[in-house]
């Protein structure tokens, strides 16, 4: 009985060894892929590429952010969560370049999302995507609602900061000020 008792947890230690493993081994993959997917948005737009260089290249923001969005649909489509929320919110943010209504869309669905960092990206891109277009007191509110989050991936300081520029920018010197 000892014996048999012995072998089982033998057993159950190997099994959960190779699913840890395995685990292990498919969020690198995922990670891989989503810093593929990163570096691709990221890449410079240049209409000759340097010498030597193996990286690729494109001509204009929207053909680099189109392809960006390309394998970033890859990765979600082939990794759960928090690669595929992540994967989402680059979409979104790239697809303000190619399709700026279906982005903004795209990103106030997000703001809602159960991985907090992607929420609270989400409402940072969205806000500072009403600022850009003017509706000031759109960015106001989601600036003021990040500060009260107290989020690791946008800091109360980083959406004060914006929250006083857009203040400036209304006229509001005593509230941008404090």
């Amino acid at each position: 009985t000892i014996l048999y008792g012995l072998v089982g947890l033998i057993v159950a230690a190997l099994v959960i060894f190779q699913i840890v493993r395995w685990s292990n081994k498919k969020s690198d993959e995922a990670r891989q892929a989503l810093g593929r997917a990163i570096t691709i948005s990221r890449t410079q737009v240049t209409t000759t590429p340097p010498p030597g260089s193996t990286e690729p290249t494109f001509a204009t923001d929207k053909e680099r952010a189109q392809r960006a969005i390309e394998e970033f649909q890859k990765v979600a489509a082939k990794y759960g969560d928090p690669y595929k929320s992540e994967s989402q919110y680059f979409i979104a943010a790239n697809r303000l370049v190619v399709d700026r209504q279906k982005g903004i869309s795209e990103l106030t669905e997000l703001q809602n999302s159960s991985v907090g960092e992607v929420a609270a990206l989400s409402k940072f891109a969205l806000a500072q995507a009403y600022e850009s277009d003017g509706k000031l007191d759109d960015a106001t509110r989601l600036y003021t609602e990040l500060a009260r989050l107290n989020s690791t991936a946008v800091t109360p300081d980083t959406a004060n900061l914006r929250l006083a520029k857009v203040y400036e920018k209304q006229g509001k010197k005593k509230e941008a000020a404090d």
